[in-house]
């Protein structure tokens, strides 16, 4: 069986590249800016490709040679330790790692981040739900009067991000009504002393996109 070919960005000291290596794959390049990340990346694949800072790093170059990209993006814009600024954040590097994916293509992604990616919005931005049609959730009927037809509703960043992979030519795997889903892996999960949840976003390249 071909071995799988991966990508990890903001690598860190290894922990996705080091699982792409349990899993039998071989990591062809990382992306880590840090100075001390980078000598254990090249410690432990002194054949990967390097690079360091993702704002200007051209992926290109892989398109057609790698299986899976795996991004745990910083999650300081999104923690509830921080100050939540989002998408106002200058840490806020989601935009690049679509970039990258829109480069290389490659048919799987993983991405990761902190359960605080889950509530935090867009700022200044609204959706409308339409509720013409709305029912209720406990007895299942109809709604007789609704005061407003519709209702503004704050837009997630989870969504966004979500809408653009798709915009990409990526689907998640789908709920029982067709909802994507995300997963909380805690570390808990897989023996750690602590909980410490995660978020884990797991997209696959549409055959035709």
């Amino acid at each position: 069986m071909r071995q799988l070919k991966h990508i990890g960005l903001f690598d860190g000291i290894g922990g996705f590249s080091l699982g792409a290596h349990h899993a039998g794959w071989e990591t062809i390049a990382w992306c880590e800016w840090n100075a001390f990340g980078q000598q254990i990346l090249r410690h432990h694949f002194p054949n990967a490709k390097e690079h360091g800072d993702i704002t200007k790093s051209d992926f290109t170059i892989y398109r057609g040679h790698v299986d899976v990209l795996t991004a745990g993006f910083p999650c300081q814009p999104f923690s509830v330790a921080g100050s939540r600024k989002g998408v106002e954040d200058e840490r806020h590097l989601w935009p690049h790692v679509r970039r990258v994916i829109a480069e290389c293509r490659p048919p799987w992604v993983v991405l990761e981040n902190v359960p605080g990616i889950l509530s935090i919005l867009q700022p200044d931005t609204v959706a409308e739900v339409d509720l013409r049609h709305a029912r209720s959730p406990r007895i299942g009927d109809t709604y007789d009067h609704v005061e407003n037809a519709r209702r503004a509703v704050h837009r997630k960043v989870l969504a966004d991000i979500i809408a653009e992979l798709r915009q990409e030519g990526y689907s998640l795997p789908s709920g029982a009504m067709g909802e994507p889903m995300v997963f909380c892996v805690p570390a808990a999960s897989v023996g750690a002393p602590h909980q410490r949840d995660r978020i884990w976003i797991v997209a696959h390249r549409d055959a035709n996109a």
